[in-house]
């Protein structure tokens, strides 16, 4: 049987293992985020804050709660393209079923 295939946000169309291996590595980037920003809190990134606008300090101040959120909204984008292939899968399995031939008992 061949991979069951969905169209990502509506563009791409991707399997399943390729799609988990790039949800796989943009939460090993999110952890990594998150170890940088609970580790290091005023962390800056080698940035002058005198040369930043107010705006670029306020998202290094809030790079924490910045990355959680990336997360949860990470992990609704997976449960959402997951349960997609999933209803996916379950229908080319009941067309699999329909079309096979009943077989009589003896």
């Amino acid at each position: 049987m061949e991979p069951v295939r969905v169209k990502y946000y509506g563009l791409f169309p991707i399997t399943k293992r390729r799609y988990l291996i790039l949800q796989t590595l943009v939460f090993i980037l999110i952890a990594i985020l998150v170890f940088v920003t609970v580790a290091f809190p005023r962390f800056r990134f080698g940035l002058d804050e005198s040369k930043l606008s107010p705006a670029g300090v306020w998202i290094l101040d809030h790079l924490f709660w910045i990355v959680l959120l990336m997360a949860f909204l990470e992990s609704l984008d997976a449960f959402f393209t997951l349960r997609q292939f999933g209803h996916k899968e379950a229908a080319l399995r009941s067309n699999d079923v329909r079309h096979q031939p009943v077989k009589a008992h003896q």
